[in-house]
């Protein structure tokens, strides 16, 4: 009997070291949005995608604007250390960057290291949310000051990662411009053609629902914020 209790209490304090450690151990995996700062104070901004399998590592970096993606090379993810390499090109021939850091929940902080020049330079990232697919039609609803209730069907697809879209009622309908998404937060401008009325709208998607506002110069020329719904058909 005492044999038994010996080995429950073994089984107990190893379950505990082994809860504490997946507690404490992190994932890199995700979508994580790189800052560098450069000695003249300026800095570099960049987006990571990785995903961890034990303590492998793999993905890529791109920087905004282009489609490149330089592909992680010996990741790797012990405890909250990460680091991995990358071979970008630099002046026509290619330079080994040597990135390390700690992870710390949703947010690292490191350094990297330029082999071929012997140079260091601090990095930050910040894990965003995952991009939700808003594609689809949905029912729009806008509450007036004035207790008008404005319905109207939003229309959105993603192609080729660019948001579009359209709100369409019964005597109207709005072209979305500059429509972006990013996470599950979306934004886009409407314009109003009878009069050239501007309207700027944001939401966040949870679940089948986007929580919303809109904001514009009324005719009195003051800023006006309104909310608005949109709930997925």
């Amino acid at each position: 009997m005492k044999r038994n209790r010996i080995f429950s209490l073994s089984l107990i304090l190893a379950a505990s070291v082994l809860g504490n450690a997946l507690i404490h151990a992190g994932d890199a995996s995700g979508k994580w949005a790189w800052t560098i700062e450069t000695p003249d104070g300026n800095s570099i901004k960049s987006m990571m995608t990785s995903k961890q399998e034990g303590t492998m590592l793999t993905g890529y970096l791109t920087r905004p604007g282009s489609d490149d993606q330089l592909k992680l090379q010996k990741g790797k993810v012990e405890e909250n250390e990460i680091s991995f390499t990358v071979v970008p090109n630099f002046n026509g021939g290619d330079i080994t960057v040597e990135y390390s850091g700690k992870l710390k929940g949703d947010k690292i902080d490191g350094v990297l290291r330029v082999v071929e020049f012997d140079a260091e330079l601090e990095w930050h990232a910040l894990r965003q949310e995952e991009d939700v697919d808003p594609s689809g039609d949905w029912d729009w609803t806008l509450e007036t000051p004035n207790g008008n209730r404005l319905e109207a069907s939003l229309e959105l697809s993603v192609k080729k990662g660019k948001l579009i879209g359209e709100l369409i009622a019964d005597n109207w309908a709005m072209e979305l411009e500059e429509a972006k998404i990013s996470g599950n937060k979306i934004s886009f401008k409407t314009t109003n053609a009878n009069n050239d009325q501007k309207y700027s709208s944001e939401g966040k998607i949870k679940g089948n629902t986007i929580f919303g506002k809109v904001s514009f110069t009324n005719d009195s020329g003051e800023a006006t914020e309104l909310e608005w719904t949109a709930k997925r058909r």
